[in-house]
């Protein structure tokens, strides 16, 4: 029988899958391809009716692997009635813990927005201030106290800012934005939490607006997947293509994103040979 999976975030080379069928959490290593016992239903509030929106998964104990997963659910008959559920590796059933302290907006848990990314035992989400506010925070949840914080985000040295997009790059959290309608500046946290450890890892120029690959217009932003040791930095940008700049250069080279394979929904997945285990 097919399964339709959303997945639910990735760290120690697992995927952490929802099977929206049976509203329950698998993990999964691609690498060994063993899956783990399924975790107890999915127990929201609001039954049937339930809407998934931000969530992420990750571990709070290193050393056991002990893993959370964390849902914020709507309920679909009244978007106002707000839950955030949460499941711990080794227990019966999962637990309604404090709300999300966030301005909330109903979409499709499959936009990678929603998506918590995993640092340092903690699962961070860019949102919104305020309802009627365009600025954002890094919102930040400790797996193991299951409290909530704010991550100071990089100083913008008087930029016009838009385009906000943050990811994970070598264990660290990443930020992009477009600048002045000019460039693309990446920042890098080489230290979690801490303010003064952003640097900047690459500044992308924007290409010439009348340059065309495979006739399509080169895409508005960049979302930073990687970085290798030697300086190469793979962005994904918004027509899902991927591309290649060399950081180590004075001028970053770019790889004809043409010739590439177009990518809806990438995750980043370290190979491991962890079993994976609820």
């Amino acid at each position: 029988m097919m399964c339709d999976y959303i997945i639910l975030g990735t760290c120690n080379g697992l995927l952490c899958l929802l099977d929206e069928e049976r509203d329950v959490v698998i993990l999964w290593n691609p690498f060994m391809n063993l899956k783990s016992e399924i975790s107890p239903p999915l127990a929201s509030p609001y039954g049937e009716n339930s809407v998934m929106s931000y969530h992420g998964f990750g571990y709070y104990d290193q050393v056991n692997f002990k893993y959370k997963v964390l849902m914020v659910v709507f309920n679909f008959e009244n978007v106002s009635q707000i839950a955030t559920i949460i499941y711990t590796s080794g227990e019966n059933s999962w637990r309604t813990i404090q709300n999300f302290p966030c301005f909330m907006k109903v979409g499709s848990p499959n936009n990678k927005r929603y998506l918590g990314k995993f640092v340092s035992g903690t699962l961070n989400w860019l949102v919104k201030k305020e309802a009627n506010s365009n600025q954002k925070m890094i919102l930040s949840f400790d797996l193991e106290k299951e409290t909530y914080g704010e991550v100071l985000m990089p100083e913008h040295d008087g930029d016009n800012v838009s385009d906000l997009i943050m990811d994970v790059v070598s264990n660290c959290l990443c930020l992009s934005y477009d600048s002045s309608e000019t460039h693309w500046v990446v920042w890098l946290m080489k230290e979690y939490g801490v303010a003064d450890s952003w640097t900047k890892l690459v500044i992308i120029p924007h290409l010439n607006t009348n340059h065309q690959w495979n006739h399509r217009m080169v895409p508005s932003f960049v979302d930073p997947l990687f970085k290798s040791e030697n300086g190469m930095v793979i962005v994904k940008t918004m027509r899902s293509r991927l591309v290649l700049y060399v950081t180590s250069k004075s001028r970053p080279s770019l790889c004809n994103p043409s010739r590439l394979i177009r990518f809806h929904d990438l995750h980043i997945c370290h190979e491991s040979l962890i079993s994976p285990q609820w």
